[in-house]
């Protein structure tokens, strides 16, 4: 929980300070014993920002699977073994089905929130790589207002459209 408690740019800064030493302290003296050119793996690649990501959304995520996994009664798995159902099956016909709604409500929440996150992706961002919403952050930056308006329009989509399709398929339950 503590990962979306703090701001994302004091996640970003952590993680950079953890990938920077660990790309120094191991992987490139790694790299020159092994007789290759030494340049930093962790630091600027699209690993990092999945982590800062993992790390920051991580809570919102569990509210929503943690939910789905109360729901699923303890005798379900234990009728479903005395059955004859294996590990996979009890998976694919017991778990999965009665997780899949809390499971789609995490990735609808951790998909908007990543669409919107703006500090963690300026500071750990690959070069030349943008997102919708650094975008628009250095169209205004610039006072380019009417470039930046179709950008946001598409961001505030992005965001919408998942969230009334989970409406539209909660109502139909």
């Amino acid at each position: 929980q503590l990962g979306y408690a703090l701001p994302g740019s004091v996640l970003a800064v952590g993680i950079m300070l953890s990938f920077s030493w660990l790309d120094r302290q191991w992987l490139l003296p790694l790299q020159a014993w092994l007789g290759l050119d030494p340049r930093p793996l962790l630091m600027g690649t699209v690993l990092t920002l999945l982590a800062a990501y993992w790390i920051r959304f991580l809570a919102v995520a569990s509210g929503p699977l943690d939910s789905a996994l109360e729901r699923v009664k303890p005798s379900l798995p234990e009728v479903a073994r005395t059955l004859g159902a294996g590990n996979w099956r009890l998976l694919w016909e017991v778990y999965l089905p009665m997780l899949r709604p809390g499971v789609l409500t995490a990735l609808v929440l951790v998909f908007v929130d990543v669409m919107k996150e703006m500090p963690a992706t300026l500071l750990l961002r690959p070069f030349g790589w943008d997102t919708l919403a650094v975008r628009i952050f250095e169209m205004t930056a610039e006072g380019q207002w009417q470039l930046a308006a179709l950008p946001a329009l598409t961001l505030v989509l992005a965001g919408l459209i998942p969230v009334m399709l989970s409406i539209r398929a909660s109502r139909g339950r």
